[in-house]
């Protein structure tokens, strides 16, 4: 893992995936033991925790998808 340095010296992990992890994303789909409130953020911006979730690859599909728990789900965004 690669490192860099503030100004003010302080060591920086920046090659770390969860470091540059989405904050903000579109809600695709809820498991089936989420409850109402959580399944009526399908469609809609979120924001959540930095270190929630992961990155996931799904095969024979090109993109990669973000999983993260409803849990860690910080609220909805009126954008």
């Amino acid at each position: 893992v690669a490192e860099e340095k503030s100004k003010g010296g302080i060591i920086l992990n920046t090659k770390d995936p969860k470091i540059n992890a989405p904050t903000i994303g579109i809600v695709l789909d809820v498991g089936t033991e989420c409850d109402q409130p959580v399944k009526e953020l399908i469609g809609k911006k979120v924001m959540f925790s930095r270190f929630a979730g992961d990155w996931i690859k799904i095969p024979n599909i090109e993109k990669e998808y973000y999983l993260c728990s409803d849990e860690d789900i910080l609220g909805e965004l009126y954008v």
